[in-house]
C-alpha cells in the first residue's frame, strides 16, 4: 500500500499538521509507505483541503486512470472559502473516490449542503505538535491562575464574547495565543488580558505555562460542529481544558471524565474556573482525562483507524467504494475504535 498526500499548507498550517504531517509519520511507523507529497505510483491520493484548478484537474486525471482519490475536509464555508473557492469545492466533493472529514457535525452538513456521491467516513484530528506521549502537569510559577484561550483572529470573537465578564474573576490572568497581526487592536480592547504571538515553535512553552485552558465553539451552526482537537492537546500537554457544551467538546469531556469542566454560560465558567483552581484538582482531571485522549487521538491510533477504513471501503484496492454506516457521534465514533 502506497498513499500520496497533498497537503493544504506546510506544518504552520494546523489542519496539514494533525491530518497530513503526523498522519504520515505514523502511517511509516506502521509499516505503509506514506509521503506528504505527490508520488504518481501511490494507490490512494489524500487530497487535503485546499482544491484550486490544478489540483482539481490532478484530481481527475487520477480518477480517469482508476486512482483512488480521498477528499481530507476539517471545514466548511465561510472558513473553507480561504482553501477552496466554492464552486471547485463542490467540483471535488462530487468528484471524490471518497470523502475524509474530522466531525459528526461536518458529515451533517456536507451531505445537507452538497452533493457528495462517494461515502463520507469520520477520521478525528490527531494530538496537535507531534507528542511522544502526554506531559506531566504545567507547574507554571505565580499566584495567579493563568487561564488560556488560543486561536486564530478569525474565531477570536466567541472568547471575546466572555473577556470583559471574566476580567472581575479573583486571582485569575486570561492570556490569549493568536495571530500576532491583530494582537495590538486587541490589547487596546481589553488591557487587562495577557496577549502572546503564536508560533509553531513558542506555543507549546505558552501553553505550559498557563493552569487552564478556556475553549469555545458556541457560535454559528459551522462553529458548533468544529472538532475537539485543542481540547486534546491541551489536556495532553498537561493543562486541563474547559470547554463549551458544545458537540465534540462536551462528547469528549464525557468520555475522558470531567463532565464538571463543560459550560454553559459565562457564569458556569466562573464555576468552572473555581472548581478547577487547586493544583490537586486539576491533576486529578488529568488521571482521567489524559490515558482517554492518548489511547483515541494519538496519531498512531487514527493512522490504523485510516487503515482499516480504506481496507473496508476498497477491499480489492480498486476505487470503487462499499457501503458505509457513519457514527451518530463523536462518543460511537470513539466506540467503534475500541
Amino acid at each position: 500500500m502506497k498513499i500520496s498526500f497533498l497537503p493544504a499548507g506546510d506544518a504552520s498550517t494546523a489542519s496539514s499538521r494533525i491530518r497530513v504531517y503526523a498522519m504520515v509519520e505514523a502511517l511509516r511507523a506502521a509499516g505503509v509507505d506514506a509521503s506528504a507529497q505527490y508520488q504518481p505510483d501511490a494507490d490512494y491520493f489524500v487530497f487535503q483541503k485546499k482544491v484550486d484548478p490544478a489540483l482539481l484537474a490532478l484530481a481527475r486525471s487520477l480518477v480517469a486512470v482508476g486512482k483512488i482519490v480521498i477528499y481530507d475536509i476539517d471545514d466548511l464555508p465561510p472558513a473553507q472559502d480561504y482553501w477552496a473557492a466554492p464552486p471547485l469545492l463542490a467540483q471535488m466533493l462530487a468528484l471524490a473516490t471518497l470523502v475524509t472529514t474530522d466531525t459528526q457535525g461536518h458529515v451533517d452538513l456536507l451531505r445537507r449542503d452538497f452533493v457528495v456521491p462517494a461515502p463520507i467516513v469520520l477520521i478525528p484530528d490527531c494530538i496537535d505538535y507531534f507528542p511522544t506521549g502526554p506531559q506531566a502537569p504545567a507547574a507554571p510559577a505565580g499566584s495567579a491562575l493563568r487561564v488560556l484561550w488560543f486561536g486564530s483572529l478569525g474565531n477570536i470573537a466567541m472568547f471575546e464574547r466572555y473577556a470583559d465578564a471574566l476580567r472581575t474573576l479573583p486571582q485569575v490572568q486570561l492570556v490569549v495565543a493568536t495571530g500576532a497581526p491583530g494582537i495590538p487592536a486587541l490589547m487596546e480592547r481589553y488591557p487587562h488580558i495577557e496577549f502572546l504571538p503564536w508560533s509553531l515553535e513558542g506555543f507549546p512553552a505558552i501553553l505550559r505555562s498557563c493552569q487552564l485552558t478556556l475553549l469555545m465553539h458556541d457560535g454559528s451552526e459551522v462553529d458548533r460542529t468544529k472538532s475537539n482537537n485543542k481540547m486534546i492537546c491541551s489536556i495532553n500537554m498537561g493543562v486541563p481544558a474547559i470547554v463549551s457544551d458544545t458537540p465534540e467538546y462536551a462528547a469528549t469531556a464525557q468520555l475522558c471524565g470531567v463532565p464538571e469542566a463543560v459550560f454553559g454560560s459565562v457564569g458556569q465558567v466562573a464555576e468552572c474556573v473555581a472548581r478547577l483552581a487547586s493544583a490537586a484538582q486539576r491533576e486529578q482531571y488529568l488521571l482521567r482525562a489524559q490515558p482517554v485522549v492518548w489511547q483515541h487521538y494519538s496519531a498512531a491510533a487514527l493512522a490504523q483507524r485510516l487503515l482499516a477504513e480504506l481496507q473496508s471501503q476498497f477491499p480489492d484496492g480498486r476505487g470503487v467504494c462499499q457501503p458505509s454506516i457513519f457514527p451518530a457521534s463523536t462518543s460511537s465514533a470513539i466506540a467503534a475504535v475500541r
